[in-house]
C-alpha cells in the first residue's frame, strides 16, 4: 500500500511531479504513474486502487493550472486529474495538499470545478525549483508528521526498481527509435526489429522505454492519460516455415488481442478501429525459429501484417485500414552465441523497408556503459557505496562474454546480488 499519491498534470508539472516522486521513493512508500504501473495493469484500476489505499495525496498545481486546456479538461468527467482530486476530497481520513509549483497561491476559485473547490480549504505548501531542495526537506518534515506524528520509516523500503538496470548502454538503439519517429512515420502500423543475443534482455529494453516514457512521448502522448498496451503474441513456427505467414500472424493476434484465433476478420478489423490507446504487439523469435522458417521469415511477417490492416475500400478495391491509434508489431530476435548476427535489414526488400526499421544490435555491457550508469542521479542512490563492487564485474572473466564485456542479463543479476547484500 503507497503511502502517498501524487497527482498532477503532466504539461503544468510533469517535471517537477518526477522529481518530487524520485526523491520521496528513497525514504516513503509513493504511488506515481509512471513509477508504478506496469506492462499489463489496468491503468484506471492501479489509479483507483493507490487513491482507496494513500493517506496523502499531494495535488501539484503549477503554473499552466489556469490555462484554457487545463480548466477545459478539470471541467470534464472522464478527466483523471479531476477524478483523482475528487476521489480524495470525498474520501475520509486522507489529507490532500496542494503543492503550488512556482506561483504565489493557489488560482481563483473560478478556475476550480465546484466539485474540486474543496481544495481550497486545505492550506498549500509552496514549491519552487529555484530553491527545490529547503522546499523538498520542508515537505519530508511535514510528511513524517501527517503519516505517523513523528519520524517516519517505509514499512518495506523499496530495493532497486527491476527496470534500473536496463537504463544502462542502449544508447545507439533508443537514438535510432528517436530518429525514426522523427521522420513522421508513413504508417500508423510501423513494424520495429530489435536483435542481439539471448542474454541481452530484449525485454529489458521495452522495460526502458515505458520507465523513461519514451515511446509515449513518441508516439505523441505527451501530456495525455491514455498509456500504451503492450501484448505478447505465441505463433505457430511450424505453420510459418511453410509459408503460411498471414495466417499465422492472423490467428496469433485474434489469440492475443480478441482472446480467440477462431474470431472473424470483420471482429479483428472492428477491433483496431476502436482501439483506445497505442497497441505494441511482441512476437519473439529465437535462432532456432529462424533456422527454421529461414530467411523469408521477416519479409514473411512484414508482408503479412499490411495485409492484416487492408479492407475493401467499397469500389472493388483495398485500402489500408488506419487505427485512431499508432499498432507496432514489435519482433525480438535472439540469438544464441555471438557469431550468429544477420543483416536484417538486406533481407528486406525495398516496399518493407518504408514501414519496417531494423534497430541496432544489443550489444554486450562494457566498463565505460557501468561508470556512467552508477552515475546516473536516478541510480545513485540505490548503489552509492557500492559502485566499486559494481565496477569490478567487467573484470570478472567467470562473467564476461569477451574483451571486458557483459551481457545484460549477467549484469542485472549481479547487480541485483551486490544491492541485496
Amino acid at each position: 500500500m503507497a503511502d502517498i499519491f501524487i497527482s498532477y498534470r503532466r504539461n503544468d508539472a510533469g517535471w517537477a511531479a518526477t522529481w518530487i516522486a524520485d526523491q520521496l521513493e528513497q525514504d516513503y512508500d509513493v504511488f506515481f504513474d509512471r513509477n508504478d504501473i506496469d506492462y499489463g495493469d489496468r491503468f484506471p484500476a492501479a489509479i483507483a486502487q493507490a487513491l482507496q489505499q494513500c493517506r496523502v495525496c499531494l495535488a501539484v498545481i503549477g503554473p499552466e493550472w489556469d490555462s484554457a486546456e487545463n480548466l477545459k479538461r478539470l471541467n470534464e468527467d472522464q478527466d483523471w486529474v479531476r477524478q483523482e482530486i475528487q476521489t480524495v476530497l470525498d474520501r475520509q481520513g486522507v489529507r490532500t495538499v496542494p503543492v503550488l509549483l512556482d506561483r504565489d497561491g493557489l488560482p481563483p476559485e473560478a478556475t476550480f470545478p465546484e466539485k474540486l473547490r474543496g481544495l481550497l480549504l486545505s492550506e498549500a505548501l509552496p514549491f519552487s525549483n529555484k530553491k527545490r531542495d529547503s522546499d523538498l526537506e520542508l515537505l519530508k518534515k511535514k510528511l513524517d508528521v501527517w503519516l505517523t506524528g513523528g519520524s517516519y520509516q517505509a514499512a518495506a523500503r523499496r530495493p532497486l526498481p527491476p527496470v534500473m538496470p536496463q537504463l544502462c548502454n542502449r544508447v545507439p538503439q533508443v537514438d535510432r527509435l528517436v530518429e525514426l519517429f522523427s521522420e513522421d512515420l508513413a504508417t500508423r502500423t510501423p513494424v520495429i526489429i530489435l536483435h542481439g543475443h539471448r542474454w541481452e534482455e530484449h525485454l529489458g529494453f521495452i522495460d526502458r522505454l515505458a520507465h523513461r516514457r519514451l515511446m509515449a512521448d513518441l508516439l505523441g502522448l505527451r501530456g495525455q492519460d491514455v498509456g500504451i498496451s503492450v501484448a505478447a503474441l505465441q505463433w505457430n513456427v511450424e505453420s510459418a516455415a511453410e509459408g503460411r505467414y498471414e495466417k499465422v500472424l492472423r490467428a496469433a493476434v485474434k489469440r492475443g488481442l480478441l482472446g480467440s484465433p477462431a474470431a472473424r476478420d470483420p471482429e479483428m478489423a472492428a477491433y483496431f478501429r476502436t482501439i483506445p490507446q497505442p497497441q505494441v504487439l511482441l512476437i519473439q523469435i529465437t535462432w532456432s525459429d529462424y533456422r527454421t522458417c529461414g530467411e523469408g521469415l521477416l519479409e514473411g511477417f512484414a508482408a503479412a501484417w499490411r495485409k492484416l490492416f487492408e479492407e475493401a475500400d467499397g469500389q472493388g478495391g483495398r485500402r489500408q485500414l488506419e487505427p485512431p491509434y499508432p499498432v507496432i508489431l514489435w519482433i525480438n530476435i535472439s540469438y544464441e552465441d555471438m557469431t550468429q548476427e544477420v543483416p536484417f535489414e538486406k533481407l528486406l526488400d525495398e516496399s518493407a523497408r518504408k514501414f519496417v526499421s531494423v534497430l541496432p544490435r544489443l550489444p554486450p555491457v562494457a566498463e565505460g556503459d557501468i561508470q556512467a550508469w552508477v552515475g546516473m542521479e536516478e541510480v545513485r542512490k540505490f548503489v552509492h557505496g557500492r559502485e566499486g563492487r559494481l565496477l569490478a564485474l567487467i573484470e570478472d572473466p567467470a562473467l564476461c562474454c569477451g574483451a571486458a564485456r557483459i551481457h545484460m542479463r549477467r549484469f542485472v543479476e549481479k547487480t541485483r546480488e551486490i544491492l541485496a547484500d
